[in-house]
């Protein structure tokens, strides 16, 4: 409806001139309140991306990637914000390269993590620390195989494709979900 439109693009343009003067704790509740109240504005991907750019420098990483992680679920094929825009293929092409930026990007982030935490884990001598830092290592393994396996599921034929399945595959490994992982 043209109230939808009207209210979303009012508000689009608030969280761009808070984004742009830099007040980003600003843009993320305007944000967070577009999402609220016009969950099917057809920018919401693009906005919801500028929450997690806003949150990363505001130095908030753990909430840039929880951001994120809600991102690649928020505008998926079979979910409410897609069937209300499915006719606007500029909006679902930006929310489909977004999330599949999203769940590389949150995969990598839990690898990472999982990677440092594992060889700092090996350099321990006491038995009790390396082990608390493995499992640590474990979980953000199982997260990263999470976010590639979900890309994996909605994107089997992209250019990505190979080479996130051996991340998968070796995410698995180490989480230690052997079967999966073969």
């Amino acid at each position: 409806s043209k109230d939808l439109l009207f209210r979303g693009e009012l508000l689009e343009t608030i969280i761009r001139i808070f984004f742009e003067t830099s007040k980003y704790m600003d843009a993320i509740k305007t944000a967070e309140y577009l999402f609220k109240i016009e969950p099917f504005y057809s920018n919401n991907p693009v906005i919801h991306a500028k929450v997690v750019t806003a949150y990363e420098r505001i130095a908030q990483p753990d909430r840039a990637f929880v951001s994120r992680d809600g991102m690649t679920d928020a505008y998926v094929k079979d979910g409410p914000w897609y069937a209300y825009n499915h006719r606007n293929q500029k909006a679902i092409d930006q929310a489909r390269g977004l999330m599949k930026d999203a769940l590389l990007q949150t995969g990598l982030f839990y690898f990472e993590q999982a990677t440092s935490l594992r060889d700092r884990s090996l350099q321990l001598e006491d038995v009790n620390d390396q082990q608390a830092l493995m499992n640590k290592a474990k979980y953000n393994y199982a997260k990263a195989a999470k976010s590639y396996n979900r890309y994996l599921d909605r994107y089997k034929y992209d250019k990505n494709t190979y080479e996130l399945w051996y991340l998968y595959a070796e995410t698995l490994f180490y989480s230690e979900n052997y079967k999966k992982s073969l």
